[in-house]
């Protein structure tokens, strides 16, 4: 009787992970073959002996017997797999993988795009629709592209100067607002002489919300004297 269906599942082909690319090293250092190695991770031989292939290097290091006999090299060349730099070439091939970035495809509207982002503060969503709805360009990408491009550093713009949206309950309009970092100098950029605590004058502020946000305690220090002003719920 010929079987029709099966529950048994077909692997699926998958790049080696990580993990995977430690055990092939491992493995090669404990004196496994490739064929035993492909084995052991259910993989083809042929997987595990391009990936060896590409994963190994020749470096210097410095000779453990110098010491005891100096007429010896002080260094040496070992040629082996490294899990590490075979990792970062996968990752780089792979980043060449599909579609090439449309930077000059989209050149027009990313100029456009950071203008509108810096200086008039609309989000990337805002300066998509208005886009297409208007057609003001040939070639427009979606927003999601956009906001990879802000993520991967492509654009002059980043992610400090959009917008962040403040959620809001619903039936009530949602307002945007700056990011936070924009409202003032960061603490990390004060003078050093203020660290050293030779200064009256110069305090720091810390709070505590209470409970669903319905009160709070305001706790101000001075640095050279540690005067505390005692917080106030309010």
């Amino acid at each position: 009787m010929s079987q029709l269906q099966s529950s048994t599942k077909k692997r699926e082909c998958k790049h080696l992970s990580f993990a995977e690319r430690k055990i092939i090293a491992k493995s090669l250092k404990a004196g496994l073959s490739p064929r035993e190695i492909a084995s052991n991770l259910f993989r083809s031989k042929s997987t595990v002996t391009r990936e060896i292939k590409r994963g190994t290097i020749t470096y210097q290091k410095v000779n453990p017997y110098y010491s005891r006999n100096p007429n010896i090299p002080d260094v040496i060349w070992v040629t082996e797999y490294d899990a590490e730099t075979a990792q970062k070439r996968y990752e780089k091939s792979r980043s060449c993988c599909g579609n090439k970035l449309k930077l000059i495809e989209y050149s027009d509207f990313l100029n456009h795009a950071i203008v509108q982002i810096k200086e008039n503060k609309y989000s990337p969503d805002d300066i998509v629709g208005e886009a297409r709805v208007k057609q003001l360009f040939e070639h427009v990408p979606c927003t999601k592209t956009l906001y990879n491009y802000i993520d991967m550093g492509l654009l002059k713009a980043k992610n400090l100067d959009l917008i962040l949206k403040v959620s809001r309950k619903p039936g009530k309009s949602k307002h945007k607002r700056e990011h936070k970092r924009l409202y003032g100098t960061s603490i990390d950029e004060r003078p050093n002489s203020i660290n050293e605590r030779l200064e009256f004058g110069h305090w720091e502020g810390d709070s505590i919300v209470g409970k669903n946000g319905k009160s709070s305690i305001l706790t101000l220090v001075e640095r050279k004297t540690d005067d505390v002003i005692k917080g106030k719920d309010f």
